[in-house]
């Protein structure tokens, strides 16, 4: 399931894509983010970010895998 969220930051709204992990993911506790959108966001990674829906959890920033960025 792929839904899209919007995230403010500061001033500005970032449009993101939120996609189920992938296998070798699943179960880590990690949150991947196209390295500009870590930049925008603030975010270095390793850091734990907040991730709220339906539910909040926490997971740690990490870099999409580079088939997966820019998407």
């Amino acid at each position: 399931m792929i839904q899209k969220r919007e995230v403010a930051v500061g001033e500005q709204t970032l449009s993101l894509r939120v996609a189920e992990a992938l296998p070798k993911d699943a179960g880590r506790g990690l949150a991947r983010f196209d390295p500009q959108d870590l930049v925008r966001l603030g975010v270095q990674i390793g850091d734990v970010v907040e991730i709220a829906g339906k539910r909040q959890t926490v997971a740690r920033a990490m870099p999409a895998y580079a088939a997966q960025r820019g998407q």
